[in-house]
């Protein structure tokens, strides 16, 4: 690989070509898209059940490590409250979501 004049390193190669990692201990073989749409579906019907549970009804969309809730009602005052907020993002966390964002405003999607 060539140097970049720019950089103080080396350019290097990706990590993953052709959707598999290096052969090391820890590394695996990248799942296929389905399976991965597949896994992100299951994440955001177990966060809207826990949601509901929480009292909060809602549509959840996933988009990677995104959580998209679209509350059934945006006047839900629940969704004022600090406490209810963090609840809703750490229910997303705890379900493989890295990024939670409610969508106010936009009723159901």
């Amino acid at each position: 690989m060539r140097n970049d004049p720019d950089r103080d390193r080396p350019a290097t190669a990706p990590a993953a070509i052709g959707g598999v990692t290096g052969g090391g201990a820890g590394h695996r073989a990248m799942a296929p898209a389905g399976e991965l749409s597949a896994t992100r579906g299951r994440m955001a019907d177990l966060l809207a059940a826990a949601l509901a549970h929480l009292g909060v009804s809602c549509r959840v969309e996933a988009r990677e490590g995104l959580a998209i809730i679209y509350p059934a009602s945006s006047g839900d005052p629940r969704l004022d409250d600090q406490a209810v907020r963090r609840q809703i993002v750490a229910l997303g966390r705890e379900r493989g979501f890295t990024h939670v964002a409610v969508a106010l405003g936009a009723g159901t999607g």
